[in-house]
């Protein structure tokens, strides 16, 4: 069966991993190539090329992107914090 996954393209899925998402990502993969499955998986370059991985950006251009907009950073930085 031929399977894509979508990986988050900020973090590569290779270890060691950024967190569980990545870890997650990278078993499922690499599980279904090893039943045979014929496996894409849509991430950042440097993931696991084992994995059968299609880049979708390098982390260099998402980091450009925040640097041009700083609001990108300031939005994300005000997300995780608590009002009370």
């Amino acid at each position: 069966m031929r399977i894509a996954v979508i990986a988050h393209s900020k973090f590569p899925n290779s270890e060691p991993f950024a967190g569980g998402l990545e870890m997650q990502t990278h078993l499922l993969a690499r599980s279904l190539r090893e039943r045979g499955h014929h496996v894409t998986l849509f991430a950042s370059t440097r993931s696991d090329p084992a994995l059968g991985v299609e880049a979708i950006c390098d982390e260099t251009s998402l980091l450009k992107r925040a640097l041009l907009n700083p609001m990108t950073l300031a939005s994300s930085a005000n997300t995780t914090r608590i009002s009370g």
